[in-house]
């Protein structure tokens, strides 16, 4: 009874506390944004009034009359139109001014005679054109928006005070009422543990079907608020009839059954209302399931398969809706069922099981990233979820070392971590992302030092070799392809050269065995080989021009170091081919430089 008090105090806070907060965010934002379209018509209705009033004033503007200049000359005398000759006027005749004494008369024939001087008309001038009005400027005048009120001033307070406050509080009486009615009625025994299993699900069921009624009138928030508290109380009667009460039909498989029921249900009202907290409801009930109806008995299939089922279901949600942070959030909830599960039942003989567990869900994210990408509906928390799933796979690996017997499983063991390096080159290529290359190398050449240290024995050091030659001829393969696809960025290369490296270093390690150190021919090999790869990335690339110094130098190094500690008559034709074969080896890039 204590259990059943305490989900219904849940279910309370649920239905009293949170939803009518919700409800009261919701509501806000519609309000502004609301208000955000009211403004931005505003602002469209403004300037169509200003483009109508610029075009009633814009008249055409004439075209210009041409200029009156003088005729041009006629081509010939015997053009068909003679040219017009203008005579200067003749002046009007004056009376002779008396003679002086002495002067002669200024007359020649009986005419007066004037002083000659050249008559040019007045020049024509063209008319200027009537000055035509100024055509206004058809672009409105920017005026800065108000200030954006808050969601607090888009309320209508009066209606909120008058109507809804009060009708909401009576609600909020009425269910307290009856609530305190059932559990006074549970404490006397008055109603029957089925009567109440069944009143649970009807009320759930009910609260289902009136959201649904409301959606078609178009009450969005009651509807959404109805909706998510019937899947709720749906979850907890369901968790009651099996964790509570025992019933015999309830039992764990028949209790799984139902409540991925009511998972699916709520995935499908979510798309269908378009309520994302409807959706957020699913997930977290469908995580809860296997958490609720937990037998105490490792059931892998089950759960995980339940689990991908799930994933695959919101997946589906948050690429048909957009609502993209709902992967993440299932990603987690797998992260923690599966570390949960780890913690409890997790042995080495798991090992193969924990493993394909981790690549799925890691290949199952990658694959949601990479059909997102083709329905050009990418998104960047789709891109880090499918890069925190092998980040997640590498710390397995980790795990998995600190048991002897997975770690001696060399070819089970780095099989398992090529596959997680695998995907996140392929993340790497699909996402530019070359810094996820560096990553992997990283983690990888830290996970071969460890399983080294931890398991290096003389029957090893042949496996070791291998290992390490396998991994560095992978990235150096890697080097080669993002080359070719011109994709060979400084991260890359650095990654490239950081696992021959990493070889060098082992092989210092290996001489540190006397054993091993005996066997020169299997450690000068090594060497051998790394050092071809650090002086074939030192051919191939002129950004690290030193290389091929820094590689001699380092293996020159080793050895003298092994030429001190294990150098003996025996290995003397030994030591003196290989210090020719690497001075051979070490000069090509130098002869190459000059």
């Amino acid at each position: 009874m204590e259990a059943l008090l305490v989900l219904l105090a849940l279910y309370l806070f649920v239905v009293l506390v949170v939803w009518p907060i919700w409800t009261f965010v919701n509501i806000g934002r519609n309000n502004d944004r609301i208000e955000a379209l009211r403004r931005e018509l505003g602002y469209l209705e403004d300037e169509v009034k200003t483009l109508r009033a610029a075009l009633k004033n814009w008249s055409p503007e004439p075209a210009p009359k041409p200029a009156i200049t003088d005729p041009p000359p006629a081509a010939s005398f015997r053009a068909a139109t003679p040219p017009v000759v203008v005579s200067p006027p003749v002046p009007p005749e004056v009376a002779e001014p008396p003679l002086a004494p002495g002067e002669p008369p200024a007359r020649l024939g009986g005419q007066p005679v004037f002083a000659e001087a050249a008559f040019e008309p007045p020049p024509l001038i063209a008319p200027e054109p009537p000055a035509q009005p100024r055509r206004p400027d058809p672009r409105p005048v920017y005026t800065p928006p108000p200030p954006e009120p808050s969601w607090l001033d888009s309320i209508n307070w009066e209606q909120f005070m008058g109507a809804k406050l009060f009708a909401w509080l009576g609600g909020l009486a009425l269910l307290l009422g009856v609530a305190f009615f059932v559990k006074y009625s549970f404490d006397h025994g008055w109603v029957p543990p089925e009567l109440r299993t069944a009143l649970g699900f009807v009320f759930g069921a009910s609260l289902i079907v009136g959201g649904v009624k409301l959606t078609g009138k178009g009450y969005t928030t009651p509807a959404q608020t109805l909706v998510g508290a019937g899947v709720v109380s749906l979850y907890i009667v369901t968790f009651a009839c099996n964790s509570i009460y025992h019933f015999a039909f309830f039992g764990p498989v028949p209790t799984f059954l139902l409540m991925s029921l009511i998972t699916a249900a709520a995935f499908i009202l979510a798309v269908r209302l378009e309520a994302q907290v409807i959706a957020i409801l699913g997930i977290l009930g469908g995580f809860l399931t296997p958490v609720l109806i937990n037998t105490g008995h490792d059931n892998p299939p089950g759960l995980f398969g339940y689990l991908a089922v799930l994933n695959l279901g919101l997946i589906a949600v948050a690429l048909h809706r957009r609502w993209f942070y709902l992967v993440p959030l299932g990603a987690t909830g797998t992260v923690i069922m599966l570390v949960g599960w780890a913690g409890k039942f997790y042995a080495p003989e798991k090992t193969v099981t924990a493993m394909t567990v981790c690549l799925g869900f890691s290949a199952l994210f990658i694959g949601a990233a990479e059909v997102a990408r083709r329905m050009q509906r990418r998104s960047p928390l789709l891109s880090r979820t499918a890069i925190a799933l092998p980040a997640v796979a590498f710390c397995f690996a980790w795990f998995f070392l600190d048991y002897p017997t997975v770690a001696d499983q060399t070819a089970l063991f780095f099989g398992y971590v090529l596959l997680v390096s695998l995907g996140c080159l392929f993340l790497a290529w699909r996402e530019k992302l070359d810094w996820l290359v560096t990553g992997a190398g990283v983690v990888t050449a830290g996970l071969i030092a460890r399983w080294v240290a931890n398991t290096l024995t003389p029957e090893q050091a042949p496996v070791v070799v291998t290992v390490c030659l396998v991994f560095s001829g992978i990235y150096f393969a890697v080097y080669l392809l993002a080359r070719r696809l011109q994709l060979a960025t400084a991260a890359v290369l650095l990654t490239a050269v950081g696992l021959p490296a990493v070889s060098l270093a082992v092989a210092l390690f290996l001489m540190g065995n006397t054993f091993v150190g005996a066997r020169p021919g299997l450690l000068f090999l090594f060497i051998f080989a790394a050092d071809a790869l650090l002086l074939a990335l030192a051919w191939l690339d002129e950004r690290l021009p030193r290389l091929h110094l820094v590689a001699g130098l380092a293996v020159f190094a080793l050895l003298s170091i092994w030429t001190a500690s294990h150098l003996t008559d025996a290995l003397l034709p030994w030591a003196l081919a290989f210090y020719l074969l690497f001075a051979a080896l070490d000069v090509i890039p130098v002869i190459r430089a000059a």
